[in-house]
């Protein structure tokens, strides 16, 4: 080998080898002074289903595996020195081959993640990754191109001057690629003042609904500079990178690609929730289309009460063997599998609870009232009466009876369902003192069933009296 073509050849690689060492050398210099607090995990999350990109993606992950377990830095010294000792004893094709082992080495990785999400963008087919739009993998990315350039530049040198026609074109898309990578002038950075963004607002801050199509940019980007929306690592993020993550955002929405998962890559310590609020603002589609889900949402919800209303009102009515002082009728949402009546502020202990786990259907204590229900999240129909003294037993045509005794606290004792619904009157019709509450259930195994909402019944009576006792009429 020429001395000139051997001192270019070693300018490139030691130019190779430099350029792979800045970033671990960096990350040395931060750990040595860096403190607990300032650990920071990343990671480029992919998402699509069925893509062909993703697909491939998961099988070659295990393969990306081995590339990491070299520092890249010791994968250009190793390859150097392969290619010196075969170059200088006439090698060259051999030296060749070593060159381009070590770049498909370095470059491996990008390989990996990189080149199935292009196919994927290709095809129209959505990763759903927002992670490999970010500009320091970016950067990363045209960090690992160059230094493949530089390694096969240098294993590749005939003579000082003169290049081949596939090393030309290799240099000038190198030289595209980073050009376009790097924005001339760094992005505009809008500050959230107030002045400028008293008018933008979520989660009940008074912000404006439906920006005007002139304000949808600069509401989104108040939101998202100004109350936490993004990762702290997004503060200095220019306008237009974050308008362009934004609007990824929307489409992935739009599309179902995943919107959540995409999110958390770079959602706040608030959430998603504020973000899916700064989206709205941005994409006036997804208002739409989120708007409209929502209406639908209601409908949905407003038929389904209708429906237990009605089986709960087709029921047949209980006829007291003595007179009810008071009697209504209800159709009550068991959230957490029963419903309770609370006289007073509940704190963290709920004794009423644990005595109807006892008996399986209803517990009592100061100013607490749990009847338990067949399952979660549905609803029950509920009769309730209150006597002046106390009625006869009934246990036939219902499945359980247990009787439990009371105390009323305040003199108000109401049920209620798990959404605050105040549709039972007060049963405690003496006022504060000791009474009696009677519970009949029926239904458990309808309710158990594909469509059990409103299939379980309960008859709820209260009268005065002062045993605390509880009885078991009918198991």
């Amino acid at each position: 080998m020429r001395p000139l073509r051997w001192r270019v050849s070693l300018a490139l690689w030691a130019a190779a080898f430099v350029i792979t060492a800045v970033p671990h050398a960096v990350s040395l210099v931060e750990s040595l002074f860096a403190t607990p607090d300032d650990t920071v995990y990343g990671m480029v999350a992919m998402y699509g289903g069925s893509c062909p990109g993703f697909e491939l993606s998961m099988r070659l992950m295990p393969w990306a595996v081995v590339a990491w377990m070299p520092p890249a830095p010791a994968v250009v010294a190793v390859g150097f020195a392969a290619w010196a000792l075969l170059a200088r004893r006439g090698h060259r094709r051999w030296g060749r081959a070593v060159g381009w082992v070590t770049v498909a080495l370095v470059t491996w990785n990008t390989v990996v993640f990189l080149a199935p999400a292009a196919l994927d963008t290709a095809m129209g087919c959505r990763t759903g990754s927002v992670g490999l739009y970010e500009p320091d993998l970016l950067w990363s990315c045209l960090w690992d191109l160059l230094v493949a350039v530089l390694i096969i530049l240098a294993v590749r040198v005939r003579r000082a001057g003169r290049w081949s026609p596939y090393v030309r074109v290799l240099l000038a898309l190198t030289v595209v690629l980073l050009v376009s990578g790097t924005d001339a002038a760094p992005g505009e950075i809008t500050e959230a003042s107030p002045k400028l963004c008293e008018r933008w607002g979520t989660m009940g801050y008074g912000g404006e609904a439906t920006p005007d199509d002139t304000h949808r940019e600069q509401a989104y980007l108040c939101v998202v500079r100004q109350e936490g929306v993004l990762r702290d690592e997004y503060a200095g993020t220019p306008d237009d990178r974050l308008l362009a993550i934004g609007r990824r955002l929307c489409r992935a929405r739009l599309d179902g690609s995943g919107p959540h998962d995409a999110s958390q890559d770079v959602a706040g310590e608030f959430g998603d929730q504020r973000l899916t609020a700064a989206l709205r603002y941005l994409c006036p589609d997804l208002a739409r289309s989120q708007d409209a889900d929502e209406e639908q949402a209601r409908v949905a919800n407003e038929r389904f009460i209708a429906t237990a209303k009605r089986r709960c009102d087709r029921l047949p009515r209980h006829r007291p063997r003595v007179p009810a002082v008071r009697t209504a009728r209800a159709a009550l949402w068991s959230e957490f599998g029963a419903l309770y009546a609370s006289e007073e502020e509940p704190g963290e202990d709920f004794p009423a609870l644990n005595d109807a786990y006892a008996n399986h259907l209803v517990g009592g204590a100061p100013g607490q009232l749990a009847i338990l229900t067949a399952d979660e999240a549905m609803h029950v129909c509920v009769t309730v009466e209150a006597y002046r003294r106390r009625p006869p037993v009934e246990v036939k045509g219902w499945e359980q009876v247990v009787e439990v005794g009371y105390r009323s606290t305040t003199g108000d004792l109401r049920l209620t369902d798990d959404d605050g619904a105040d549709d039972l009157p007060d049963l405690a019709i003496g006022g504060k003192g000791a009474y009696r509450v009677r519970v009949h259930m029926r239904g458990a195994d309808a309710a158990m069933a594909d469509d059990g909402d409103a299939r379980q019944e309960f008859l709820v009576m209260v009268y005065p009296g002062t045993s605390t006792r509880q009885v078991v009429l009918r198991k």
